[in-house]
């Protein structure tokens, strides 16, 4: 019979980094988790999921090898979308409404 564990989350950009690596094989070493406060201090600054998505940009490429000007270029890019499609990259322009915990719930078998 499987165990399971319920792991709580509470940060954007971390959930989005563990989805990330999740889609791509891409094994995280705990430092790179354990090197994101929860939600920046939840000061509101730069959106979690664009966070997220850049850091794994970069620990995916620089594992493939990818050089980091092309690695930069997809990063600026990426920014460049997203603010176009939602109007800022800014948690508290993006969730006016003040910022509230999200909790993720994850069934992760052990």
């Amino acid at each position: 019979m499987s165990k399971y564990m319920i792991i709580i989350d509470f940060s954007c950009a971390v959930r989005t980094l563990k989805i990330l690596s999740e889609l791509y094989y891409l094994e995280l070493h705990p430092q790179i988790i354990a090197a994101f406060g929860l939600n920046a201090g939840r000061w509101g600054s730069q959106c979690g999921l664009v966070e997220g998505a850049l850091l794994f940009f970069g620990v995916y490429g620089s594992q493939n090898s990818v050089n980091k000007e092309k690695i930069t270029d997809l990063c600026h890019k990426f920014c460049s979308e997203f603010q176009a499609c939602f109007g800022s990259l800014l948690c508290k322009e993006l969730r006016p409404q003040g910022l509230t915990l999200i909790i993720f719930l994850i069934f992760v078998k052990v």
